[in-house]
């Protein structure tokens, strides 16, 4: 009787002292100051608690699987919406791969006529020796009254004042260089008001023995140029004068590389009231030269033969 009684009172006691250590206070007290402990704890004397990941990861893995399927099914509207995404954000995506292939697409074109521009260049004239830049036109004059156009050029390039022709459209004769440094340079367009009058043949058919008639050409200031014609007396009639006939440079005070560049299209014919047997045009080049945006700046090559081609780019 007495040892059940002294048995009863030690579970008692037991029962008591346990309790008070498992109270919250008391357990978080004791996680908290074995954090500490295991966190001051060198790295080689903990390798005992990867046999307690060990075991954690044999009692949960069998299991994981199934309850997340449970829970997709239960919830299929959460996980797989965040991680698919919703019909709004494909269709944002679409739009966004459809603007980079557009993009793409253009700079591919870009690049295409690049090539055409650079090829025509040398094509028109293959015996000049020319080294061929692409260059980007950074800025208009900021002189207001003046339409020259900036352009920015390579280190180096050997650009030239009066000597370097700039191109576009592969033969469509935009200038000469106006003037030059490290690595800008200006150019002043052919339609520039203050640039000097030109020497050019209009070509009367699609052949290389076709009729040529001289011209003298002088810029009108609004992004055309105008002068008189020779008499077309003498040529038949199916080789007459027409509109859209292009006109071609031919004039000795300008540099050997830009003889033969397109000056433009003939737009109008007019009685020239000064000298009655004879016309006056109206050449509008093959695009608005005060807009363009890319040109081809042709070199001349000291020396060199025959002509190169180089893309400079923006």
């Amino acid at each position: 009787m007495g040892a059940w009684r002294g048995g009863r009172r030690y579970r008692a006691v037991m029962a008591r002292v346990v309790g008070r250590w498992l109270e919250p206070r008391r357990l978080l007290g004791a996680a908290v100051a074995a954090l500490v402990v295991l966190s001051l704890t060198p790295a080689r004397h903990l390798a005992f608690a990867g046999w307690f990941g060990t075991l954690a990861q044999t009692l949960v893995a069998p299991v994981s699987h199934p309850v997340s399927r449970v829970v997709g099914w239960v919830t299929p509207g959460g996980t797989r919406a965040a991680a698919e995404g919703t019909a709004d954000d494909w269709r944002d995506r679409a739009e966004a791969f459809e603007t980079l292939y557009l993009r793409e697409r253009e700079e591919n074109a870009r690049l295409r006529s690049l090539v055409e521009d650079l090829q025509a260049g040398v094509a028109i004239a293959p015996g000049v020796s020319v080294r061929q830049l692409s260059a980007s036109v950074v800025a208009a004059s900021s002189d207001l009254a003046s339409g020259l156009l900036t352009v920015r050029t390579p280190a180096g390039a050997g650009v030239t004042p009066r000597a370097t022709v700039a191109i576009v459209e592969g033969v469509q004769l935009l200038g000469t260089v106006d003037s030059a440094s490290a690595l800008l340079c200006q150019v002043r367009p052919i339609t520039d008001a203050s640039s000097p009058r030109l020497e050019g043949v209009v070509i009367l058919g699609d052949s290389r023995d076709a009729p040529r008639l001289l011209c003298t050409l002088s810029p009108t200031g609004s992004g055309t140029l105008s002068g008189p014609v020779e008499d077309v007396a003498g040529l038949p009639e199916s080789q007459g004068l027409e509109r859209g006939q292009r006109v071609r440079l031919a004039d000795p005070t300008w540099p050997a590389s830009a003889q033969q560049l397109v000056i433009g299209v003939v737009e109008r014919i007019d009685s020239n009231p000064d000298q009655p047997l004879r016309k006056q045009i109206v050449v509008r080049p093959l695009v608005d030269l005060s807009r363009v945006r890319e040109v081809v700046l042709r070199i001349p090559i000291a020396g060199g033969v025959g002509g190169g081609a180089e893309g400079g780019g923006p």
